[in-house]
């Protein structure tokens, strides 16, 4: 069950998509949406490289970093509250298990990945928008870093307003723990899905069940899932897994994420940057 649904925010290119998925997700259980906007700090620079800054000049810097950031998070609110006010959800700040369907919006000040560390695992999941820049060195977004360090699934928002999230789900199967973990996280939206498709690519990289196991698996909670074993036929997985979606209609796609080392994954792409970079829908990782 989805009662809790953290969403960082830290640019405006995902604000409304992504809240408006993280409250139909929050629809499915009357769950609540954590919405926090991170206000970055400053960091002066390092000091070999400031020995010769002009103190006014490094004021003056900070002045600008200050008005950039609180004109930022002013539209971040102004975007955030248009989407609940269409959507009619009530704010609460502090929710209990009978108020329903709500949200709450905070302002936090310092690094996205501290407050995600401090606030993901009390929640059952992560929203995160794809483009979502800037949150340190080694990653690229906050769907990396929520992946990474939270230790909770992670649901991908696409660039453009789904119609739709769940009625048509396609599970990509690798036979891996992450994937394991990213069915188990999902099982809210398979339980409520029209269509499930597993989709197993036959690259016998892993050892764990087969597609057909994790078939049963669904089938014993209640989900019909169909099964299409494709061969890879030298295309990379992510465009196999992406097609498949695209031919199943599907409005969701679920994966494990990270099979690599997450230095490999991080320096040599892979499959779980390639979904990042080119899925037009919305998609559902575990690590």
């Amino acid at each position: 069950m989805y009662k809790k649904i953290l969403f960082p925010i830290i640019g405006m290119s995902s604000v409304k998509t992504g809240m408006q998925c993280a409250i139909e997700i929050a629809r499915l259980n009357d769950g609540h949406v954590e919405a926090i906007c991170c206000r970055r700090v400053f960091e002066e620079p390092l000091p070999m490289a400031s020995e010769d800054w002009d103190p006014v000049e490094l004021e003056n810097l900070l002045k600008s970093f200050e008005k950039e950031e609180k004109a930022r998070v002013s539209a971040a609110r102004k975007a955030f509250d248009e989407v609940v006010n269409a959507a009619g959800v009530p704010y609460i700040q502090h929710p209990t298990a009978g108020d329903g369907l709500s949200v709450s919006w905070e302002v936090v000040r310092g690094r996205p990945a501290d407050e995600i560390v401090a606030r993901a695992g009390a929640s059952d999941l992560v929203v995160a928008g794809r483009k979502e820049e800037g949150v340190g060195p080694l990653t690229r977004s906050i769907a990396e870093v929520s992946l990474f360090v939270s230790g909770r699934p992670v649901f991908i928002a696409p660039q453009e307003p789904p119609g739709t999230i769940g009625k048509n789900i396609v599970v990509g199967w690798n036979r891996s723990a992450a994937a394991g973990r990213s069915v188990h996280a999902a099982l809210p939206m398979l339980k409520t899905a029209e269509t499930v498709r597993i989709v197993s690519v036959a690259t016998n990289a892993k050892d764990g069940p087969a597609a057909s196991a994790m078939q049963e698996y669904l089938a014993l909670h209640g989900v019909t899932a169909a099964l299409t074993e494709v061969d890879p036929d030298y295309r990379p997985v992510s465009e196999i897994l992406l097609d498949e979606a695209k031919d199943a209609g599907a409005d969701l796609l679920i994966m494990g994420a990270f099979s690599h080392s997450r230095l490999q994954e991080l320096v040599l792409g892979g499959v779980t940057r390639d979904i990042f970079q080119k899925a037009d829908i919305p998609v559902l990782m575990a690590n």
